[in-house]
């Protein structure tokens, strides 16, 4: 999987992604055990809208943050804010309590939380090139996930004897550990440059010609937004994910609902299982990440792994409506967190992939901190309407089938935006090598195709395979790929 001179970026990528997921799946599951026992399952709806907009904050503060600075820098900041909001949350709740620190600690939480999210597509994309980025994801999935493993364990072994709240401060020093390391990652390198303009057509035509200057990098939230929804992929990315925030919200509620009622609203008992669980659970999901999705994406494709999660939502919510209990309230949690992290995440990043490299973080910030805040308040007035976790259950039934549809439409606007890319691309590159590109349009009808086979750039090379995966049969198209690389070898 790593080739030579790839394992020391990818070593520092991985232990930063272990040490911030395991402070925010432990900080997670804290908070939600602390709320549900305090505020009451029926109170989700008002926290999700509550979240929603300081969405829109976080989304605000990220687009300045992000403008002029690398994105080791923007990381270490993001890390420093999620630190400090944590802090200040364990304080309250201990010295306060009540519904109100509860919902404080989560809703503060969940807006630091949406920052480093944000950022942590746009960091790895700077970090690794496309080719790279198929081979590597599932590895950093996996150590990602192991970090939410540590999480889940230590919350299980330590909320009965230490408390659940002080488990607050473990996620404060995991988040410092992935501070230092980013910053050490900065220090190294040098600045680069991934600042573009947002993409002007309307259309699926090939990208204009322009120039990556930092200058014309969004100044603020609103140009970001207004250029990021040009896009016709980032339109489509915001339709699925609005839908998305629909369904996942909908097997969050009754999910916890389900969990509170089990365990009678038992603060620690709550924060033990749902620790058991995210061991178990994420357990499961390397395995997925590892075995199943590499070999779902290479002979398969991404459009039917992104299509493959949303039928999984349609099942999972079949099965609460059918058989409301602890277990099928554990399959709607391990759709809601577990498998949208070892399928969907990873591919909407390589979703995000098919847009400009400076267009990503707008489009991200965009999709962020306007679609899902605005669909956060859609779900949180539907499911504030509802008169139990029946009809919760009921209402994320047909988002999931929406879903489903808008997972469809992704797919094709995807694939004609690589398309564009690769043309974008190869108007910027020196010229493809003569012997390279005569051996490459022997084999390949497409002529962008060919000259990016042949590119002496590796990136445009992975990208103008992508191309040629997503336009072709697959099976036919890694065999052409194949052969071209041989050739020019």
């Amino acid at each position: 999987m790593l080739r030579p001179g790839e394992g020391k970026r990818t070593a520092r990528v991985a232990l930063i992604a272990l040490a911030w997921m395991a402070a925010t799946s432990l900080g997670d599951d804290v908070a939600q055990s602390v709320f549900v026992s305090r505020a009451g399952a029926e109170a989700l709806p008002r926290m999700i809208l509550f979240k929603g907009l300081l969405d829109v904050l976080a989304a605000a503060i990220y687009v300045p943050l992000a403008r002029g600075r690398t994105p080791s820098h923007v990381l270490v900041v993001a890390l420093t804010i999620y630190a400090a909001t944590v802090s200040g949350a364990q304080v309250l709740v201990s010295a306060v309590g009540g519904n109100w620190s509860a919902y404080a600690l989560y809703v503060g939480h969940e807006a630091a939380w949406t920052v480093l999210t944000i950022h942590w597509g746009v960091y790895v994309l700077d970090a690794f090139d496309a080719s790279q980025a198929r081979r590597l994801f599932p590895l950093l999935f996996a150590v990602a996930t192991l970090g939410k493993m540590l999480g889940g364990a230590l919350l299980t072994a330590m909320a009965g004897p230490v408390g659940a709240v002080n488990l607050l401060w473990v996620c404060v020093g995991l988040a410092a550990v992935a501070m230092v390391l980013s910053a050490r990652a900065r220090a190294r390198g040098a600045p680069s440059n991934s600042a573009a303009p947002a993409l002007p057509e309307d259309h699926d035509s090939p990208l204009p010609d322009s120039d990556l200057d930092p200058s014309t990098a969004p100044s603020n939230l609103w140009s970001a937004w207004r250029g990021a929804v040009r896009s016709p992929l980032v339109r489509a990315i915001a339709a699925s994910t609005a839908a998305m925030v629909l369904v996942r919200y909908g097997l969050h509620i009754v999910a916890l609902a389900e969990i509170q009622a089990h365990y009678h609203g038992n603060e620690d008992q709550i924060a033990q299982f749902l620790g058991l669980f995210t061991t178990i659970a994420n357990g499961v999901a390397i395995a997925i990440a590892l075995i199943a999705v590499p070999r779902v994406l290479h002979v398969l494709g991404p459009r039917f792994a992104n299509l493959l999660y949303a039928a999984f939502t349609v099942g999972a919510y079949v099965l609460l409506v059918a058989i409301p209990s602890l277990w099928t309230a554990a399959t709607a949690r391990f759709a809601h967190q577990q498998l949208k992290d070892a399928v969907k995440t990873p591919l909407s990043t390589l979703f995000y992939g098919a847009e400009q490299p400076g267009a990503r973080g707008p489009a991200r910030a965009f999709v962020f901190g306007a679609v899902i805040p605005a669909a956060t308040i859609l779900a949180s007035l539907l499911y504030e309407a509802a008169p139990d976790a029946a009809t919760v259950a009921w209402i994320g039934l047909g988002a999931a089938f929406v879903f489903t549809a808008t997972c469809a439409v992704q797919n094709h606007r995807w694939r004609t935006r690589l398309v564009g890319l690769l043309t974008w691309k190869l108007q910027r590159a020196p010229e493809s090598d003569i012997e390279r590109l005569a051996v490459a349009r022997k084999v390949v009808d497409s002529d962008e195709v060919a000259r990016g086979l042949a590119s002496v750039d590796p990136r445009i090379q992975a990208l103008a395979e992508e191309v040629l995966v997503e336009t072709s049969p697959r099976r036919h198209a890694h065999e052409i790929a194949q052969r071209v690389r041989a050739a020019v070898q």
